[in-house]
């Protein structure tokens, strides 16, 4: 079975996957992305980046193209809303409600950072930047990609992927080379499960 060398694999091709592979490739170091899904998110989920987010984005010269793809919240915004569907949400009475908040985040994060944006840049906006972004600069993506487990050895990490075309639907990718200190870096979303022989504690201290 064929075995290819990288040096890093990160398992999770969500934002944060996809940004690590940017920043990975802007510093000259090469990657594989490799998501379960068969594509990006079309969903919304996350919206808000912060300053030092967007100051990182500006270092790769993305902030302009995230800016153009966060939806324009200059005027002010009615606030946010909570209900179980959207056909349970009574938007006249939120229009009704008053008067348009002013964006005093921006005004305030513009005299400190230059790490401001024009609105709220959802995941499936800002994935749809950091995707092209991260293959030009030579980081490969590959959707619908499942790591199923890896080993570790005085060489390197050696991957088991399941990418569901290959014999049996398994294929080895390694082994990695190393990148100090490691050659995989987990990238799942909270609710996703790990692999068997990677198990990785999300809990936090803060």
């Amino acid at each position: 079975m064929p075995e290819t060398r990288i040096p890093v694999l990160i398992a999770g091709g969500g934002t944060v996957g996809l940004a690590a592979a940017l920043f990975l490739a802007h510093h000259g170091v090469a990657s594989l992305v490799v998501e379960r899904q068969p594509g990006p998110s079309v969903h919304p989920r996350a919206t808000g980046l912060g300053p030092r987010t967007v100051e990182f984005l500006r270092q790769a010269g993305l902030d302009e193209a995230v800016d153009a793809v966060a939806i324009d919240m200059s005027a002010g915004n009615l606030g946010k809303i909570s209900a179980g569907t959207l056909a349970e949400a009574d938007l006249p009475a939120v229009a009704a409600a008053g008067p348009a908040h002013p964006q005093l985040g921006p005004r305030l994060t513009g005299r400190v950072s230059p790490g401001v944006l024009r609105g709220t840049c959802p995941q499936n906006r800002l994935d749809a930047v950091l995707l092209p972004a991260a293959r030009e600069r030579g980081a490969t993506v590959r959707y619908a990609t499942r790591l199923v487990s890896f080993e570790q050895d005085d060489d390197g990490i050696t991957a088991l992927l399941d990418t569901g075309d290959a014999p049996g639907g398994r294929e080895p990718y390694g082994p990695t080379t190393w990148w100090p200190p490691t050659g995989c870096a987990a990238a799942y979303g909270t609710h996703s499960a790990s692999p068997p022989r990677a198990p990785v504690n999300s809990a936090a201290p803060w």
